[in-house]
């Protein structure tokens, strides 16, 4: 919370979190958002997530959040709508039920997401069926030599994610779920392929 009002926004300008999977470090920012919601008297908060995360989702947030939390948790297939964006979904590979997000303006894809995922030919077909963003953020929890790992813990390295975008044929890239490892890796590419962003404090990307 603080971040967000350090860039200038208001809890109350969030019309909607989708939440990827039930790990809790992919929603745990739901409760100090719901607490400066509260406080500031906003109207409902949307919550998104496909029906089979959902379904394990809904005990989780019910039992953690404040009970002056005012939400609705709306359980999703394949497709959503906000306003004038549409939102579709596609399963990925991770070590729970976990699905990326296509965010698109009329017919053109903005942004894909991927969430947490391990990198495999289901996975780069099932994103290819999203198509070519403008933008890709993708994470990229281990360096590149901790392949096992990645595996092991659905996940991908910088390597994999740089595969994967080139696969996708994306317009730019930004890493995310980046360790400090990861991000070394990154920060200390000499040839820097083109497109890719650094996600430090005060990136802004416009779409």
């Amino acid at each position: 919370m603080e971040r967000l009002r350090r860039f200038g926004y208001s809890p109350c300008e969030i019309d909607a979190v989708y939440i990827s999977h039930r790990h809790v470090d992919h929603w745990m920012g739901v409760f100090a958002l719901s607490v400066a919601r509260a406080a500031e008297g906003c109207r409902e908060l949307r919550i998104y997530a496909h029906r089979e995360v959902a379904e394990s989702l809904e005990p989780l947030l019910r039992d953690t959040l404040p009970r002056s939390t005012v939400l609705r948790l709306d359980s999703v297939e394949e497709e959503f709508k906000l306003g004038e964006l549409t939102f579709r979904l596609a399963p990925v590979s991770h070590t729970t039920p976990t699905y990326a997000i296509g965010v698109y303006e009329g017919e053109e894809l903005a942004l894909v997401y991927t969430s947490d995922t391990r990198l495999t030919s289901n996975v780069i077909d099932s994103l290819k069926r999203l198509g070519k963003p403008k933008l890709l953020a993708g994470e990229a929890t281990l360096p590149t030599g901790r392949e096992d790992i990645a595996n092991e813990t659905g996940h991908m390295t910088v390597t994999q994610l740089l595969e994967l975008y080139e696969k996708l044929q994306a317009g730019q890239l930004v890493p995310i779920h980046l360790t400090p490892s990861s991000l070394r890796q990154l920060l200390a590419y000499r040839l820097m392929p083109r497109g890719i962003l650094i996600p430090l404090d005060s990136l802004a990307v416009t779409l």
